[in-house]
């Protein structure tokens, strides 16, 4: 059985890679848009919802694991006050893990079309259409060129893996060494946001770049 830290690892593997092929799906949507290929256009924006659905679903398994220690700790209690019944033959941790991730993998996907994925594929010039509803309404979400650390517009923008969330390059980087001083952990600095930045979970967002250079013409 994995431990939690190495578990955790394959899941940031897991989601860099999915935010690569994401990026790539993108940028293969936009070299053929010439053709104006309703299927192929329709297979698109399935592969990216797809995407937002795994990456969606490995960030709620992320949070799950983060908070495996403090599980495990409230299973042991309650089984050392005999308010929790275990199988011998069981693995504790095993027992632990399956029951985090099954919660996980019950979370709902009210929120799937505020996904970052969604939001590129949108920047890129595709529109959504909203089959979920009776009125079939095509949405579109602006994304905003400001850097939420600098107030100005995004200078070398690089993506964090985990939230999603944007930042210009140097302020993030400025930010991490001061919490680094100051033994503080690196939060996401987007309001509301609790999510961990670290360097290594950052990766240039070339959408966001697109759009930057796109305004500026």
């Amino acid at each position: 059985m994995a431990g939690a830290s190495e578990i955790m690892s394959t899941i940031s593997e897991a989601i860099r890679t999915i935010n690569e092929a994401a990026d790539h799906t993108v940028k293969v949507a936009q070299s053929i848009s010439y053709k104006k290929d309703t299927l192929l256009v329709n297979q698109f924006e399935n592969t990216i919802f797809e995407y937002a659905k795994v990456d969606s679903q490995l960030k709620e398994w992320e949070k799950v694991i983060e908070g495996y220690s403090q599980t495990l700790s409230d299973y042991q209690m309650r089984i050392d006050n005999d308010q929790q019944r275990i199988n011998p033959h069981q693995d504790i941790h095993e027992t632990i893990l399956q029951d985090c991730l099954d919660s996980a993998n019950k979370a709902t996907e009210n929120n799937l079309r505020a996904h970052p994925f969604i939001r590129q594929y949108q920047d890129a010039g595709f529109t959504i259409e909203d089959d979920m509803n009776d009125d079939l309404v095509t949405t579109h979400v602006h994304r905003s060129t400001t850097c939420p650390i600098t107030k100005q517009d995004f200078v070398d923008p690089v993506k964090n893996i985990h939230c999603g969330h944007t930042y210009s390059h140097a302020a993030i980087i400025e930010i991490m060494n001061l919490n680094q001083k100051s033994g503080k952990k690196n939060r996401c600095p987007v309001g509301g946001c609790n999510r961990f930045v670290n360097e290594n979970d950052l990766e240039p967002d070339s959408a966001m770049q697109a759009l930057i250079d796109k305004n500026q013409k």
